[in-house]
């Protein structure tokens, strides 16, 4: 739809949706967008009473998808259910008394998920970049936070979660999230917001996008800002010679040998000497390392047992392996099916 028409359509729905959650919102628009393809709304706290049929009343939906398993519900909102003023009307080419206007609401577990989830969705593609950003890093960011791409090495391994704030993740990556608050006005404006982490390099990005777009190509070349803004930093590259790092130099000469942690789920911490660097993809180490070298072994132990804690109370330190091991499995076996789908 048009961005009239998704404007005033936004304008007309999230009244109707407002008094049936404590909290509604609508995650920011990527600027420069001609055209979208549905509306967003994310929502928490939903009144005691609220029904799926109440929530599709409010919005005057003809038809709906619940959600499998998920937290996503689409309606169908008929083209003629709400009048958006003589200059927003549906285009005759639209065939407007059989089509649709697809409306999404998504509902978050608590206020704090609804604030990442409308970060992590807003302004286009800008979550994905930040992904590959923190993936640059040895780190992995989500609708749920920061955390190392990998698993720590206890029994069971374990995800470890650096922070879940998005305020203090955009300030790990040096950016203020005073100026994402703010706005932008163009797509290149994001972009060279982005550029001015301490963190960005053309290089890396690249050598990252490459190894991502080649696990998944069909869904990062549907990302038009994605792809814009890999296509954004290549162009980089051109004007920072290979020899002139922006990224801060993390690594010093006595680093080669370095520390490395070990734990168990006990919240037993182990130390030991390795001679090869901290990371393989990398010369240096990644943020979280350093940050791990600069605490005493009695801060380590603490943090291990905190987090240790925070799993066992949040029912996520035991482990099913064999329940895990089905559903790898059943994920191998649905990709090869949708792969040779896709070759017939």
């Amino acid at each position: 739809m048009r961005p009239p028409v998704y404007h005033a359509l936004k304008a007309r729905l999230l009244p109707l949706l407002q008094p049936l959650y404590a909290h509604v919102a609508v995650p920011r628009e990527a600027p420069d967008k001609l055209d979208h393809g549905d509306i967003d709304f994310v929502v928490t706290g939903p009144r005691a009473g609220l029904t799926h049929q109440t929530v599709m009343e409010a919005l005057r939906a003809k038809y709906s998808v619940p959600p499998e398993g998920g937290q996503i519900t689409n309606f169908a909102v008929p083209m003629l259910e709400f009048d958006l003023g003589a200059t927003n009307k549906p285009d005759a080419a639209d065939n407007a008394e059989n089509s649709f206007y697809q409306v999404d609401v998504n509902v978050s577990a608590d206020l704090p998920s609804l604030r990442r989830l409308l970060f992590f969705n807003s302004y286009g593609d800008l979550g994905i970049i930040f992904g590959l950003l923190a993936q640059s890093l040895g780190l992995s960011l989500g609708s749920h936070g920061l955390r190392l791409d990998k698993s720590i090495a206890t029994n069971p391994p374990s995800t470890f979660y650096l922070s879940s704030s998005m305020t203090d993740i955009l300030d790990f990556f040096g950016l203020a999230m005073a100026r994402w608050e703010e706005g932008f006005s163009t797509q290149r404006s994001i972009f060279d917001w982005v550029a001015t982490s301490p963190y960005f390099d053309a290089f890396i990005l690249a050598k990252y996008d490459t190894v991502r777009t080649r696990r998944n190509k069909k869904a990062r070349e549907e990302r038009t800002m994605y792809q814009d803004f890999v296509a954004y930093a290549r162009e980089r590259i051109q004007t920072a010679p290979r020899g002139h790092r922006k990224r801060p130099t993390l690594l010093g000469a006595s680093a080669a040998r370095a520390k490395r942690l070990h734990c168990d789920s006990s919240g037993k911490t182990l130390w030991s000497r390795v001679t090869e660097p901290m990371s393989t993809e990398l010369a240096e180490p990644l943020p979280w390392e350093l940050a791990l070298f600069d605490m005493s072994l009695e801060q380590v132990q603490a943090l291990v047992k905190q987090v240790k804690d925070e799993m066992q109370e949040q029912g996520k330190l035991e482990f099913d392996w064999r329940a895990a091991k089905a559903l790898k499995e059943e994920q191998k076996r649905l990709k090869a099916e949708q792969n040779s789908t896709a070759d017939a």
